[in-house]
This record gives structure tokens, C-alpha cells and sequence, in this order.
């Protein structure tokens, strides 16, 4: 019995797939080709991997979908915080009343939005590696679904995984395939 591993979108070489490879291959063959054999010792189990992240979005051209850090950090250090532009306004206006009266009505949603703030300070040290997770997965996703092709005319992608598939129908009879 034949089992055909497709792996998920982000998987890439220099991404470490081959020590995430290594681990499904050897749960593979120590758990379910045990259980699956005729056997019972899983040694009759062909096992293979489709892989296809060499087809997929080029993770070299990532960097040009992600946020540039030092843009971020220029823009936020632009913006004053709330609370001094309101003290600056207060000392500088002829109207306190006013001043008082705009700050009291926003203060509430400005403290709601402090949590996030805070989120946001507690998120910041991993927010590049989840720029670049994040970006990956979308791009490999949106990369299959353009470019998969039609039933008569497969895509580079469907290609590998149908060459894969056949080759293991191909001169083989099995009670089941796992794929």
C-alpha cells in the first residue's frame, strides 16, 4: 500500500522542510505503515513525498510584499501621542472649557484602544517573522489557485502531484491508498 504525502503551502527548502520532512517520514514509517501493511512491519509501504515549493511563490522575491520595518517605525515616531497634543491644546487655548470637553468625550475610546496598544508594543519583536509567515502562506495559496489550470490543462503544480499519483497506480494493485 502506497502512501503519498502532499505537503501544505509554505514549505520550502531553505525554510527547513527537509527537517520537517524527516519527522513525517519517520512517523510515517514507524506509525501508520505498521498499521496499514499486509504484513504488519510496514515494509511493504511505499512512501513518497509530492513536493512542490519549488513551484510555488519564490521566497527570494518575499521581501517585497512585506512592511518595511524602518517606514513603520518612521511614521509612528511622526505621530505625537494623544495626550500631549491635548495638553499643548489646553495650555494654548482661550477656550479650556472646551478643550476639556473634547478630551472627556474621546477619552473613553482612547483608553479602549490603550489594550491594543499595549498588544501591539507585546506583539512588535515578532511581528516581522509573522509578516513573513503570514505572506508566504497567502502568496502560495493565491500562487496554486491562479495557477493550477483546468482539468485538460493541469499547471506546473497539478503536473508534479498527478505524475506522482499516477506512478503510483501505474503497475500497482493496492486494497487502498492513503494520499
Amino acid at each position: 500500500m502506497p502512501i503519498l504525502f502532499v505537503h501544505g503551502v509554505s514549505s520550502r527548502i531553505e525554510n527547513g522542510h527537509d527537517k520537517t520532512w524527516d519527522k513525517i517520514l519517520n512517523n510515517l514509517k514507524n506509525i501508520v505503515a505498521p498499521r496499514i501493511s499486509k504484513d504488519g512491519k510496514g515494509d511493504d509501504v511505499w512512501i513518497e513525498e509530492a513536493y512542490w515549493g519549488d513551484d510555488s511563490v519564490d521566497f527570494g522575491n518575499l521581501r517585497l510584499s512585506l512592511p518595511n520595518p524602518e517606514a513603520i517605525k518612521r511614521l509612528a515616531d511622526q505621530k505625537k501621542s494623544w495626550l500631549e497634543r491635548k495638553r499643548k491644546e489646553f495650555n494654548n487655548s482661550s477656550d479650556k472649557f472646551m478643550v476639556i470637553h473634547d478630551f472627556l468625550s474621546r477619552a473613553p475610546k482612547k483608553a479602549w484602544n490603550w489594550a491594543g496598544h499595549e498588544l501591539t508594543r507585546v506583539t512588535n519583536p515578532f511581528r516581522e517573522k509573522l509578516n513573513k509567515e503570514t505572506t508566504l502562506f497567502l502568496g502560495d495559496i493565491f500562487f496554486y489557485l491562479s495557477r493550477r489550470g483546468e482539468v485538460n490543462k493541469p499547471g506546473a503544480i497539478t503536473k508534479e502531484l498527478l505524475s506522482n499519483t499516477n506512478f503510483i497506480y501505474s503497475g500497482y494493485t493496492y486494497d487502498r491508498y492513503i494520499l
